[in-house]
C-alpha cells in the first residue's frame, strides 16, 4: 500500500468513525484528532492563522479559503512517510487549547483520489456492478459548503440504488469514479449488497430525507453565490421577475425553467441559476416580501425539482413519457409556438388596457410586456414594452434597449424611431434624437411629429434645452 493510501484510509477511518485520538508520524508534529475533526496544538507552525481563521469563519471552515488551504497542505505533508503514520485513539490524553477544528472533510475528499488512476478507483468502489445508493445522514452534509461538480451529479441519480457501469452511463460529462468514491469516503454514498430485498420502506426513507438534503445543498450553493454575487437588478425589476415566475408555477418543468424540450445540460444549468438566484427566499428582505417567504420557497422548490429531473436522463425520460412530450415531432413544435404566440398575443392585449387606464402604477404593464417578448420576441411588443418602462425615469434606459430592440425587427417603422427619439432627448442625448428623428422623416416623410422635433432641436442651444428640463 502506498504512503497516500494508507494515509487516506487512517483518515478516512477517524472521521467516519468520530473516533478521538493522537495522528502520529516519526518525522511529523502530532496533530490531534477529536470527535473525527483534526486540531492543532498552539506550537504547531500554522496555528496562529488557523485560530484566526476560525474566528472569522461564521462557523463553516470548509468554506474558509485559508482554513481549507492548511488543511490539505498540512495532511499533504504527511504522504511520503504515511505508511509509517499511525493513530493512537486516546480520550483522555489530549492536551489542553487546541486549536481547530480543521475542515477535515476536505482532507479526506483530497487524499481518497490522489494519484488515483481510474484502474485504482474502480478497483476501490468494489467493480463496474457494485451497487450504490446514497446516504441521507452524516456530517459532511452539514460541513461542506456544497458538492463539487462530479459529486452533486452523481449523488442526484443515488436515490435509489444503481450500478458503477450504470452510473456512468447516465452521467455523461461527469467523472463518476471521482465522484462516487469521494461520497463514499465521508459517508454520503454507501455500497449496497447485491440481491437485497425486503427494505422497500427504509429505502423510500433514505430517497425522501436525500432529496431533502439535496434541496439543503442547492439551496446553500445558490445562497453562497447570492453572497458573493449579488443580484445587480432594480428591486421592482426583481419583484417583477417573481410575480412572472410565480404565474408559471403550474407549468411544466421546460417552461418554468424557459428551456425547449431538447436543451442540453448546460442551458438547463444554467436556467436553475438563473431562476434558482431570482427566488432563492434569501432574497424575501431585499424584495420586501418577508411575510411571503413560503411563495420563495415554494418557487425555488419547483425550480430545484425541474433541475432535478431534466439534468437526469432516466429521470427526463420518463418525465417526457408521463407528460407526453416523449417522440415530439415538428408538429407538436409548431403547436407549442403557436401557443406561446397566443399567451403573448394575450399578455399585450391586456398591457394595452393597463397602460390606458393606470395613472402612475405601469409596472403590470411591464411585467406583461417582459413575458410577452420572452414568448414571442416581436417588434410591436417590444415597441410597447419601451412605452411602458418609459413611464419611470429608472427605467428608461431599458426603455431605450427594448426600441432598439423594436428597430432591429421593424427597421423601416418610423414610429419606432420616433419612440426612441423621444427617449434619448428625455436623456439629453440631443444628437442621437436627432439621428432617429431624421431615419423617421426619411422612412416618412409626412410624419408631423418627426418634423417638429427637428426643427425644435436644431434652433434650441443645448444649454437651454437642459434648463428648460432642469
Amino acid at each position: 500500500m502506498s504512503g497516500v493510501d494508507a494515509l487516506a484510509e487512517i483518515v478516512r477511518a477517524f472521521y467516519i468513525e468520530r473516533s478521538t485520538g493522537i495522528l502520529e508520524q516519526p518525522l511529523q508534529r502530532p496533530l490531534y484528532v477529536q470527535d473525527g475533526e483534526l486540531y492543532l496544538s498552539r506550537d504547531y507552525p500554522r496555528a496562529e492563522a488557523v485560530e484566526k481563521a476560525l474566528a472569522e469563519c461564521q462557523g463553516l471552515p470548509a468554506a474558509d479559503p485559508t482554513l481549507s488551504e492548511i488543511t490539505v497542505t498540512t495532511l499533504q505533508e504527511w504522504i511520503l512517510e504515511g505508511e509509517r503514520t499511525r493513530f493512537n485513539a486516546d480520550w483522555e490524553g489530549l492536551p489542553d487549547g487546541l486549536i481547530g477544528p480543521l475542515p477535515t472533510v476536505l482532507a479526506v475528499l483530497d487524499l481518497v483520489v490522489r494519484d488515483a488512476g481510474r484502474g485504482k478507483l474502480m478497483r476501490r468502489l468494489g467493480g463496474p456492478d457494485a451497487r450504490y445508493r446514497s446516504v441521507a445522514t452524516g456530517p459532511a452534509m452539514q460541513q461542506l459548503p456544497g458538492l463539487d461538480m462530479d459529486m452533486g451529479q452523481v449523488m442526484v441519480r443515488l436515490e435509489t440504488p444503481v450500478t458503477v457501469h450504470d452510473l456512468k452511463q447516465i452521467c455523461p460529462g461527469v467523472n463518476v469514479l471521482q465522484g462516487l468514491t469521494k461520497l463514499r469516503a465521508v459517508g454520503l454514498a454507501e455500497e449496497v449488497a447485491t440481491g437485497r430485498r425486503g427494505r422497500a420502506g427504509s429505502d423510500v426513507a433514505a430517497s425522501t430525507a436525500t432529496a431533502r438534503n439535496i434541496l439543503e445543498m442547492l439551496s446553500d450553493r445558490i445562497q453562497e453565490s447570492l453572497y458573493s454575487d449579488p443580484l445587480q437588478v432594480p428591486t421592482e425589476e426583481h419583484q417583477a421577475m417573481v410575480v412572472s415566475q410565480f404565474a408559471l408555477l403550474n407549468a411544466n418543468h421546460y417552461e418554468f425553467l424557459n428551456v425547449g424540450i431538447r436543451a442540453d445540460d448546460n442551458e438547463i444549468l444554467a436556467a436553475y441559476r438563473r431562476i434558482g438566484r431570482r427566488v432563492h427566499p434569501l432574497n424575501a428582505s431585499i424584495l420586501d416580501l418577508e411575510d411571503k417567504q413560503d411563495l420563495l420557497r415554494l418557487l425555488f422548490e419547483k425550480a430545484t425539482k425541474a433541475y432535478l429531473t431534466l439534468s437526469d436522463p432516466t429521470r427526463r425520460s420518463s418525465y417526457n413519457t408521463l407528460e407526453g412530450f416523449a417522440g415530439k415531432t415538428e408538429v407538436d413544435e409548431k403547436k407549442r409556438l403557436k401557443e406561446r404566440q397566443e399567451m403573448a398575443a394575450h399578455s399585450y392585449r391586456i398591457a394595452l388596457h393597463f397602460l390606458s387606464v393606470m395613472q402612475r402604477d405601469y409596472s403590470p404593464a411591464v411585467d406583461l410586456m417582459r413575458e410577452a417578448t420572452r414568448l414571442d420576441p416581436r417588434a410591436e411588443y417590444f415597441a410597447l414594452l419601451g412605452r411602458a418602462e418609459a413611464q419611470n425615469p429608472q427605467w428608461r434606459p431599458d426603455a431605450i434597449k427594448s426600441y432598439r430592440e423594436a428597430i432591429k425587427l421593424e427597421p423601416k417603422n418610423a414610429g419606432h424611431h420616433v419612440g426612441l427619439a423621444e427617449l434619448l432627448e428625455l436623456e439629453d442625448r440631443r444628437e442621437e434624437a436627432l439621428e432617429e428623428y431624421n431615419i423617421a422623416l426619411e422612412l416618412m416623410p409626412d410624419n408631423v411629429e418627426a418634423q417638429k422635433s427637428i426643427k425644435r432641436l436644431r434652433r434650441t442651444p443645448l444649454n437651454i434645452l437642459k434648463g428648460l428640463r432642469g
